[in-house]
C-alpha cells in the first residue's frame, strides 16, 4: 500500500487553503470507533475466514503482541493485517508533525474560531489521530512488512497472493532496502497472480494482461509484476480476453467496457497474424483451466484506495477474499 509523501501533503494543502471552504465529510472517528473484528462476507465457492482478530487499543503497539500471537500459530488473516497496519503507519508520524507545523503557520494571523473551520484543519484532525494511533512503530523494517505479506501469500490468503504478488506489498522507496525480498519475488510473484486469476478473480487477470504487454497499454500500477513477467502479446491478450469475459459479472473496480476495449486494440495492432494465433492457443488454455466454481473476488484497488482518508487501517482487505487450497 503506498502512503501519501510528503510532496502529496502540500499539494493536498495547495488545494485546500481556502479558509472559507467548509468540509463536506465528518470528522475522522477514532481508533476506537473502528474495531479490528469483523465478520466478512465471502464469496461464493472459496473458502471462508476466521476474522477472529483482536480488538484496537488506543494504539497500534497495544494490539501487535495479541497479533503476533495469532501470526506465531500460522493464522494468514493476523498476519495480512499487521502488514496491512505497518504499510499504513510508514511515515504517519512524521505527516502528523508537518501539518501540525503547517496549520500552524497557516492560522498564525487568524483567531483559532477561524482557523478550525477550514478543510486543511480536518486533514491535521485526521493526521494526528494516525500519528497517535501509529506512535512507536516507525522503525519497523520493510523486509518485515514484506515478509509479513509474504507468510500469509504463501498460505493461499487471496488478498495477500494480490497484495504480494502484484508487487504492491513493496511500497515506494524501499528498493534497496529490500533487494533480497525483491529477488525471492521475481520468483514467486506471478504465480501468485496467476493462482488467484484460475479461480476467477478479475482483477487478477487484468493485472496480467498489462503486466504481460510489451509495450503499456494501461498506466503501470503494477510495475514489479511488469518486471518480473517475460514479456508475450500472445499471453498478454490471452488474459485480456479473460479479463473481459469476467468483467461484467465482478463486483472489483473495472475500467468501463470501452477504456478494456481500447487497451485490448492498442496491443492487437501491434501484433502479427502468427502472434494473434498463438494468443487464441493460450487462451483456450487458461480458459480451460478457469475454475468457475471457486471464484475469488477481492477488489485490491478500491480496498488499498480507502485507507487514504481514514484514520486507522480497514479490516476488509484482510477479512474478505477467502483462501485458496
Amino acid at each position: 500500500m503506498h502512503r501519501a509523501t510528503c510532496l502529496g501533503w502540500i499539494l493536498l494543502l495547495a488545494a485546500c487553503s481556502d479558509p472559507g471552504q467548509v468540509p463536506d465529510k465528518d470528522p475522522p472517528r477514532t481508533p476506537a470507533d473502528t474495531p479490528l473484528q469483523n465478520e466478512a462476507a465471502t464469496p461464493e465457492g472459496v473458502q471462508p475466514l476466521k476474522a477472529d482478530l483482536p480488538k484496537r487499543g488506543a494504539t497500534l503497539m497495544q494490539a501487535i503482541p495479541a497479533l503476533r500471537e495469532k501470526i506465531a500459530k500460522g493464522d494468514p488473516v493476523a498476519s495480512c493485517q499487521l502488514a496491512r497496519e505497518f504499510d499504513f503507519c510508514v511515515g504517519a508520524e512524521d505527516n502528523a508533525a508537518y501539518l501540525s507545523r503547517m496549520e500552524a503557520f497557516r492560522r498564525a494571523p487568524k483567531s483559532a474560531a477561524e482557523a478550525r473551520t477550514d478543510t486543511v484543519s480536518t486533514m491535521t484532525d485526521l493526521a494526528r489521530i494516525r500519528g497517535e494511533y501509529c506512535t512507536g512503530v516507525s522503525s519497523i523494517s520493510p523486509a518485515e512488512r514484506i515478509s509479513l505479506w509474504r507468510q500469509a501469500a504463501l498460505k493461499g490468503h487471496v488478498s495477500s497472493m494480490l497484495q504480494y504478488g502484484s508487487g504492491l506489498a513493496f511500497g515506494n522507496n524501499q528498493a534497496l532496502a529490500t533487494l533480497d525480498e525483491l529477488r525471492v519475488y521475481k520468483g514467486e510473484g506471478p504465480g501468485l497472480v496467476q493462482r488467484v486469476a484460475k479461480n476467477g478473480s478479475f482483477q487478477a487477470n487484468l493485472m496480467l494482461a498489462r503486466a504481460y504487454a510489451p509495450q503499456l497499454t494501461a498506466p503501470n500500477m503494477t510495475p514489479l509484476l511488469r518486471q518480473a513477467v517475460t514479456r508475450s502479446s500472445a499471453t498478454s491478450l490471452a488474459y485480456y480476453r479473460l479479463a473481459k469475459e469476467l468483467r461484467s459479472a465482478t463486483t472489483e473496480s473495472a475500467p468501463s467496457e470501452l477504456a478494456l476495449d481500447t487497451e485490448m486494440k492498442t496491443l492487437q495492432w501491434s501484433m502479427s497474424p502468427q502472434e494473434v494465433a498463438a494468443s487464441e492457443q493460450e487462451y483456450r488454455k487458461l480458459r480451460g483451466e478457469l475454475n468457475s466454481g471457486n471464484k475469488a473476488v477481492v477488489d485490491i484497488e478500491a480496498l488499498n484506495n480507502a485507507d487514504v482518508n481514514q484514520p486507522v487501517p480497514g479490516m476488509e482487505l484482510c477479512t474478505d477474499g477467502g483462501v485458496l487450497r
